[in-house]
């Protein structure tokens, strides 16, 4: 499938213009996000990850966990969304006051069971990141924040999530496991530098 290069030039614009529209949280280093991917490319992936033969891998040190991920798929939406979040780069790094490269985005599958403990760097490589649900339930599966003896949390539906300062690393978790009748599907984006 070609790449939809209007769908990118769109998807980027949407989402530059949101981040100017973030909401800051009690934690200087944590902001909440709310409708963040273009609804057209969310729609797109979601519908991509419900419908085609994916080949699904362990997350590296969560094997255990029920947690899946997918990282690149040449020629289809998820190197649109990688296209999309890379571009975003320059005005992250300018927020951040950062000189950061985009590092990649993970899809993750978390099933049944799924559930992570308190810890506060997600990888000492990763400067900044965001992660969006792309699956919602009635059930609060949002990822928790400690900071100054308060849980901070943004809503668990479809196209919400986080941008935080993992340089800082601000303790975070999950208070529920995933259960029986639901996938949490999130997008993770990650930006630092290597090597």
């Amino acid at each position: 499938m070609p790449l939809d290069f209007k769908l990118i030039d769109e998807s980027t614009s949407y989402s530059s213009d949101q981040l100017l529209k973030i909401n800051s949280t009690d934690c200087p280093h944590l902001f909440f996000l709310k409708d963040f991917i273009n609804p057209n490319l969310i729609d797109k992936l979601l519908n991509y990850l419900l419908t085609e033969e994916i080949a699904w891998t362990e997350e590296l040190n969560q094997e255990y966990n029920n947690r899946l991920k997918l990282n690149w798929i040449p020629e289809s939406v998820i190197e649109e969304t990688h296209t999309v979040l890379d571009n975003l780069t320059a005005e992250l790094n300018q927020k951040f006051n950062r000189t950061n490269k985009f590092l990649g985005l993970s899809i993750w599958k978390d099933q049944e069971g799924y559930t992570i403990g308190m810890h506060e760097k997600d990888n000492s490589v990763i400067d900044i990141a965001v992660q969006i649900y792309l699956s919602e339930s009635t059930v609060d599966l949002a990822t928790k924040f400690s900071f100054n003896d308060k849980i901070l949390s943004t809503d668990y539906k479809k196209n919400c999530g986080y941008l935080v300062d993992n340089s800082v690393g601000v303790p975070h978790y999950m208070n529920t496991p995933v259960p029986a009748d639901h996938i949490r599907y999130s997008l993770y984006a990650m930006w630092g530098h290597r090597g």
